[in-house]
């Protein structure tokens, strides 16, 4: 059998992806789906997070090896298809972890100094000036503090806001006020302004984001989320929205993507929606993909392995 590599993804440049596996790896068998050739040669197969069916999964019975290319890795592991024996890489790319934290940055400035105000006072020619809050004077907190969560993190103490993170497990980061666990998450949000969840899709995260999570953020705080879609609950979130008790919400990740066309986080005036673009582009992986294709060909250790039992 001459060992073959699989590129599964409706988003991805093949050709691109082809010439530089090709310069990393010379020789490789490098393939797209669909594909006709010898399902039985493909060993690893690199997916996109829409593409995740049980057609795929089931049909390479000797893939050893799958790069989800996604946030985590939660809805690979939980997938029930899912082949057994099967590593799961996730991915920790420089690039895409600088993305993220550029497209927080971005949102939350971009509500903080009233920006889609000042669009709407430009459309009806109002010369209106308001006087906007300081960073120093706002409170961000961080859902979530893997790589992606703690880079972003930081990057807003850089720029002197107060900032605060949470997770699952104890962290330490510099400038950071961090708390752990669920009994924390209630103290965590009282107190935010913005509230950014990078949360991996697992057991204890789905519907996370609910009535009672909302109702403990402080009344009137934006929510962001670059995390997993079903983290949050829609109704819930958009409930929170026609109250009050939510200011706005910036949504990059969605519980069924593409966003049906007639979903009410299109129209809805405190919601932005983006296509799932915060870290849309993974130049900087390929290189540890193709570090871990010449690992699974020598049968040596893989790199980034997912973790089934804590579900990322």
């Amino acid at each position: 059998m001459n060992p073959a590599f699989l590129l599964v993804s409706r988003y991805e440049d093949a050709g691109a992806w082809r010439r530089e596996m090709l310069a990393l790896v010379p020789g490789m068998d490098f393939r797209v789906w669909p594909d006709d050739a010898d399902p039985g040669d493909v060993t690893m197969i690199a997916i996109d997070y829409d593409d995740i069916s049980k057609e795929i999964l089931a049909a390479f019975p000797n893939v050893r090896c799958i790069v989800y290319l996604g946030h985590g890795a939660g809805d690979l592991l939980d997938h029930p298809a899912m082949p057994e024996g099967v590593d799961v890489v996730r991915l920790k790319d420089p690039g895409l972890i600088g993305a993220m934290v550029e497209y927080v940055i971005l949102h939350v400035l971009r509500d903080l100094r009233m920006e889609p105000l000042y669009r709407e006072q430009q459309r009806t020619r109002v010369w209106r000036q308001h006087q906007p809050r300081l960073a120093k004077d706002v409170h961000v907190g961080v859902m979530g503090l893997g790589s992606t969560g703690s880079a972003i993190a930081r990057a807003l103490v850089g720029l002197r806001f107060r900032v605060s993170g949470w997770a699952k497990s104890a962290h330490d980061l510099e400038g950071v006020t961090c708390l752990d666990g669920q009994d924390t998450l209630a103290g965590f949000l009282g107190d935010l302004d913005y509230c950014v969840s990078t949360l991996p899709l697992t057991r204890e995260t789905r519907d996370l984001v609910d009535a009672s999570t909302i109702a403990a953020m402080k009344r009137g705080a934006h929510f962001i989320n670059v995390g997993r879609g079903a983290t949050v609950v829609d109704e819930d979130l958009l409930a929170a929205l026609g109250s009050g008790q939510l200011s706005g919400a910036t949504l990059d990740v969605f519980r069924t993507e593409p966003l049906p066309r007639d979903h009410p986080f299109w129209s809805h005036p405190k919601v932005t929606v983006t296509p799932h673009e915060s870290a849309a582009r993974l130049d900087g992986s390929l290189p540890t993909i193709a570090e871990n294709w010449q690992r699974l060909c020598q049968g040596r250790p893989l790199i980034n392995l997912a973790d089934p039992r804590k579900g990322y």
